[in-house]
């Protein structure tokens, strides 16, 4: 994994915390994932 994509996910993963106070799934943690990969 490169780190631009790295840097992609830790920033998205960051946004999902600063707006919720939900547990976030494994599933939905992936969903954003793959959502990133693909378009990267």
């Amino acid at each position: 994994m490169n780190s631009e994509l790295r840097a992609q996910i830790l920033k998205r993963l960051r946004e999902i915390a600063d707006n919720t106070e939900d547990v976030v799934t494994k599933e939905e943690l992936d969903n954003v994932i793959a959502t990133i990969i693909e378009e990267s």
